[in-house]
């Protein structure tokens, strides 16, 4: 069984306590005031990454409407798509799930509804290796831009990438005029916590995930 309570208000975990369950997991939003950002103060670490020869682009020479790509393009998107779903799997919240079909991955990233290629970030180690990937999307009914993921390779973590990797969206959602950048956390993510702490996003009110045996 399971239940989800806010985090604001103890009273309701208590209370759930009280009956046995106990957290599973802690899930909230952050964000980051676009109109403050300066991005001037994290020009070592896009020197760092520069020094190790990683280079940023994005997927917009893709067509990602899913009509009339061309074989190249194809290939280009199906192989950003799987390297999504890898990161995913190694994600706090998916990690022992099965793998997302490359339809649901096309979903998160809105490929179908409002594809924006110029979104999707990789970066580039210095033989032309993939070595991580930053998505921002957006909801026209809302005001902000949303961060759906910033994941590196196995291999390319502690090198320090994740934080220029995320500045790439950042400044794509400034230039796009967004006041606000709004991502989703999961407290298990200490990496990537500590990231967004850095860049200056503030946590909102969540909600705990809380478990309790079957009879």
């Amino acid at each position: 069984m399971h239940t989800d309570v806010p985090d604001p208000d103890p009273a309701f975990r208590d209370w759930a306590a009280r009956r046995g369950f106990t957290v599973h997991a802690h899930r909230f939003a952050s964000e980051l005031d676009l109109t403050h950002f300066d991005p001037a103060a994290f020009e070592p670490q896009r020197q760092a990454a520069q020094a190790q020869g990683v280079t940023f682009t994005d997927l917009s020479g893709t067509d990602l409407s899913g009509t009339d790509l061309n074989s190249a393009d194809g290939t280009t998107l199906d192989r950003y798509l799987n390297f999504v779903a890898d990161r995913l799997t190694e994600t706090p919240d998916l990690a022992g799930h099965p793998r997302w079909p490359l339809t649901q991955v096309r979903e998160i990233l809105r490929l179908d509804h409002d594809p924006r290629p110029d979104w999707l970030v990789l970066a580039l180690g210095p033989d032309g290796e993939w070595l991580g990937t930053t998505a921002m999307i957006r909801f026209r009914s809302l005001p902000f831009a949303y961060n759906e993921l910033t994941a590196l390779h196995p291999q390319a973590r502690g090198r320090g990438l994740a934080l220029p990797l995320k500045l790439q969206v950042i400044e794509r959602a400034r230039r796009e005029g967004f006041t606000t950048m709004r991502t989703n956390n999961h407290s298990l993510n200490a990496p990537m916590l500590a990231v967004n702490r850095r860049l200056g996003f503030v946590q909102q009110a969540g909600r705990f995930e809380m478990h309790r045996p079957l009879p």
